[in-house]
């Protein structure tokens, strides 16, 4: 009886050089795709980050409505010590998690911006209130530069006042690690353009970050667009109005 082979002799199998020209178009359509890939992975990442602000944003304005229409301090000292203004916004977005103190109140996930991995918390901690990558405008809202919380009816522009940005603080003297989360704005030169191409390794980064302005919208802002410094006269600074 004759026994049929899977390998006739008219059959044809691969060549070495076919092979290679195989693997060669899978490494360029994989060479094209990640990059589309990876884009699309920190855009989703930017979205996630600007859902976070926004129920933060809203958090803020539910404080707003409970108090006067004042904003919260940008900290302020507690029996437990001192303590930020995420401390005061726990309730509103229904995280219980306790007020230590000390910089070391934690917080929950909303207040940590995905985009920044935990190697950038100071210390190692996870989320807390004084190191979360979300910041406070602390110099026009918070009372920090000149002592006193603004109230809403004062800001003559809220669509152009930023309430919410991300940031991260630099400091040239922590070897090893040189960023790390923060909750604040300060003059502008903390805030951190992390996304779409920015890099959490250098301040301020070169790509973009989440900004929510007073009036309740959040918009991207690219690297450049908000400048830093304290003389508001020529309303250049816009966690700043002129006055403050």
């Amino acid at each position: 009886m004759k026994r049929w082979s899977c390998f006739s002799a008219n059959s044809k199998s691969f060549t070495l050089i076919e092979l290679l020209v195989v693997v060669a178009i899978i490494a360029v359509l994989v060479s094209i795709l990640l990059p589309a890939i990876g884009k699309a992975r920190a855009m989703a990442m930017q979205v996630s980050c600007a859902g976070q602000m926004r129920q933060i944003g809203l958090a803020m304005h539910m404080y707003l409505n409970e108090y006067q229409d004042t904003f919260p301090p940008y900290k302020y000292a507690d029996a437990v010590g001192i303590l930020y203004w995420g401390d005061l916004l726990k309730t509103y977005v229904n995280d219980d998690s306790p007020n230590w103190g000390a910089d070391s109140s934690p917080c929950a996930d909303v207040f940590f911006c995905p985009a920044m991995g935990p190697t950038f918390v100071w210390n190692g901690r996870n989320c807390s209130t004084k190191y979360m990558g979300f910041a406070y405008n602390n110099f026009g809202l918070g009372g920090d530069m000149w002592g006193n919380s603004v109230k809403l009816t004062r800001i003559q522009s809220p669509d152009r006042i930023l309430c919410l940005a991300e940031a991260a603080e630099w400091a040239v003297w922590y070897i090893g690690e040189p960023t790390w989360s923060t909750n604040k704005i300060d003059a502008g030169e903390l805030i951190h353009y992390r996304h779409q191409g920015g890099n959490t390794q250098e301040r301020p980064g070169s790509g973009s970050c989440n900004v929510f302005y007073v009036d309740g919208h959040i918009k991207p802002a690219r690297h450049g667009e908000i400048q830093g410094g304290w003389d508001n006269f020529y309303l250049k600074y816009p966690y700043m109005e002129p006055g403050w």
